[in-house]
C-alpha cells in the first residue's frame, strides 16, 4: 500500500505503475500514505488478543472433562508450533486489501514407503509418518467457490492456486519429469508492481498449481485433485474426517449481502488517497515559487524606509502610514480542510 500511483491494464487485465511523463515529473511526484498507519492500527486491534481454545466437552462426566483439556492442551501447542498467529495476521490483512480472506487446513504429511493393510477392508493404505494439518492464508486470487455459492458451508468444491518452481514441483510430486514454466511468481498486483521498479529484475518463471478439493455427496465420494502445468499429477479421496463442509473458513471486514465475498473500508478512502497524493505533488511541483509566505507591501503603505531595516527582534515595531490597505501574508497552497478530516 506505499506504492499508490498505479493504474489497470485492461489488455493485461493488470494493475501497473504509472510512469513519469518527464525526469522533471520524477522529482516532485508525492506519496502521503495515509492508509497504511490506518491499517496497521486496524490489525493491531484485531489481532491484539491472544488465540485461545474452548473446545466443546462431549458430556458432563470427569472423563470428558480431561478429553477437553487434552484437546485445548494440544490446540495451543500446535498454533505456537506453527505460526497460527502469523497465520490470522495475514488473514487479516487479505481481509482489508482484497475484501475477503480464507483460511484453509490441509494435510501436511508423508506416508510410510511400505504400506500395510486395512483391519476392516483389507485395502493396502499408507500410514502417516508424521501426522500433521496446515494452516495458510489465502486472499482473493488464491482460491475461487463453486459458482453461485451464497456461503462457503454451502460450496461442493473450492479450487485453489498457487505457484511452484518446476524443480519444487517435481519434487513435490515426484515427477521424472520437470514441468514446463507457465507462470509468474509475481503473482499479485503489488507484487508485479514492486518488481518492475526495480531496474533489471524479472520475474522468475514458475508452474502454475491448481488443486481442487471436491468433499463427500451423496453422487460424489469426494475428492483431491492436483493439476500442474494443465496436467493431472496426483488425484487422492477426502482426506477429512467430516464430510459436511469444506476444509475452508472465508472472513470479510464488511459481507456483501447474498454472497461470500465481502467489501473493506479501504475501497471508500481509495480515491480520496489518489486525491490526497496529487494535491502534495502539485504542492512540490511549486517549491521554490508558492512553496513560503510572502508579504504584500502596498506601495507607500510604510514610513520612511523601515521596511528595509527590519532586524527581527522581538520587540521591534514597524511605522505603517495608514494609507490604503494594510500589509498582509499571501499564504502558500495548503490541503484543504475537508479532505484532512476524510484521511
Amino acid at each position: 500500500h506505499g506504492h499508490q500511483w498505479l493504474r489497470w491494464v485492461d489488455s493485461t487485465q493488470d494493475v501497473r505503475t504509472i510512469d513519469f511523463r518527464n525526469e522533471k515529473e520524477s522529482e516532485y511526484r508525492a506519496t502521503v500514505n495515509k492508509i497504511g498507519p490506518h491499517v496497521t492500527r486496524y490489525v493491531a486491534r484485531v489481532v491484539g488478543s491472544p488465540l485461545t481454545f474452548d473446545p466443546q466437552a462431549e458430556g458432563v462426566d470427569a472423563e470428558d472433562m480431561r478429553r477437553r483439556s487434552i484437546a485445548k492442551q494440544v490446540l495451543t501447542v500446535e498454533a505456537h508450533r506453527h505460526g497460527w498467529e502469523q497465520v490470522r495476521e495475514e488473514a487479516a490483512r487479505y481481509a482489508l486489501f482484497g475484501g475477503v480472506a480464507a483460511v484453509a487446513w490441509e494435510p501436511d504429511w508423508d506416508n510410510e514407503a511400505v504400506p500395510v493393510p486395512d483391519a476392516t477392508t483389507g485395502e493396502l493404505i499408507g500410514l502417516p509418518t508424521r501426522p500433521s494439518v496446515k494452516l495458510t492464508a489465502l486472499s482473493p486470487i488464491e482460491f475461487g467457490l463453486e459458482p453461485g455459492t451464497r456461503s462457503v458451508e454451502d460450496a461442493g468444491w473450492w479450487i485453489r492456486s498457487t505457484t511452484l518452481t518446476p524443480r519444487q514441483a517435481q519434487v513435490r510430486y515426484q515427477l521424472d519429469y520437470e514441468p514446463s514454466a507457465d507462470s509468474e511468481v509475481a503473482s499479485t498486483a503489488m507484487h508485479h508492481a514492486l518488481l518492475s521498479r526495480i531496474r533489471g529484475a524479472n520475474a522468475a518463471k514458475a508452474c502454475m498449481v491448481l488443486v481442487y478439493y471436491e468433499r463427500p455427496s451423496s453422487i460424489s465420494q469426494g475428492c483431491v485433485v492436483h493439476v500442474v502445468s494443465g496436467k493431472i499429477v496426483q488425484k487422492q479421496a477426502w482426506p477429512f474426517p467430516t464430510s459436511d463442509r469444506l476444509n475452508l473458513a472465508t472472513f470479510c471486514q464488511r459481507k456483501v449481502s447474498g454472497t461470500w465475498k465481502g467489501d473493506t473500508f479501504l475501497s471508500d478512502c481509495r480515491q480520496i488517497q489518489v486525491n490526497y497524493n496529487r494535491c502534495y505533488t502539485t504542492m512540490n511541483a511549486h517549491l521554490g515559487k508558492a512553496d513560503a509566505a510572502k508579504l504584500l507591501l502596498p506601495q507607500g503603505a510604510f514610513v520612511g524606509e523601515a521596511e528595509a531595516e527590519w532586524s527581527g527582534a522581538v520587540d521591534e515595531t514597524v511605522n505603517w502610514s495608514g494609507d490604503g490597505p494594510p500589509p498582509q501574508w499571501l499564504q502558500p497552497p495548503q490541503i484543504s480542510r475537508g479532505l484532512r478530516e476524510l484521511m
